[in-house]
């Protein structure tokens, strides 16, 4: 079924990918089997010491052989081919009720990729440049404002200093705050 989408995929038409998936697939497919079931043909056939207590599950294996070989060569193509009929059949049921669907992006071939990925790296430092840049502005402007802040608590202390001093004074009877 791989083989069959495969050549779906190149161009074929479904009957010409499955009848070349058979003619691709049959060989490997029959050789396989008929070197399994003559591996086993001794032992169904009885021969040797304890044959005929094997002889039962050889046959069982062979006749699995022969069943999975007709089922892989005709069966699976033949469902296939029903299968793909069905899914067209609802496709087309269904598509008026939920529209079209959507085509998938083409695959690019490896040129365009590793040219597309140099572009991408490419931005991507000069983005990390730029942002190096800024963040070390922003630092710098963080310095300054920390800086300005540290000025303003301690004027704010000195001012609050010289107001407690102002009001000893005051209260003491030396000068009086409110004359000045």
């Amino acid at each position: 079924v791989d083989f069959v989408i495969e050549m779906r995929a190149r161009g074929f038409n479904r009957m010409q990918a499955v009848i070349e998936a058979g003619h691709k697939r049959a060989q490997p497919i029959v050789m396989t089997s008929i070197a399994m079931s003559a591996g086993m043909l001794p032992s169904a056939l009885g021969v040797g010491e304890g044959g005929a207590f094997r002889a039962p599950m050889a046959t069982a294996v062979i006749g699995g052989i022969i069943v999975s070989t007709v089922l892989s060569l005709v069966i699976v193509p033949s469902f296939y081919l029903i299968m793909d009929d069905l899914s067209n059949f609802i496709s087309k049921l269904i598509t008026p009720l939920i529209g079209k669907k959507e085509q998938e992006d083409p695959v690019l071939p490896p040129e365009e990729l590793t040219a597309g990925l140099t572009a991408v790296t490419q931005s991507q430092s000069l983005l990390s440049q730029k942002l190096g840049a800024l963040m070390s502005e922003v630092g710098a402007r963080f310095e300054s404002i920390t800086a300005r802040l540290s000025q303003a608590e301690t004027l704010a202390s000195l001012q609050g200093k010289q107001e407690k001093k102002a009001k000893k004074l005051d209260k003491s009877g030396d000068i009086d705050v409110a004359a000045e």
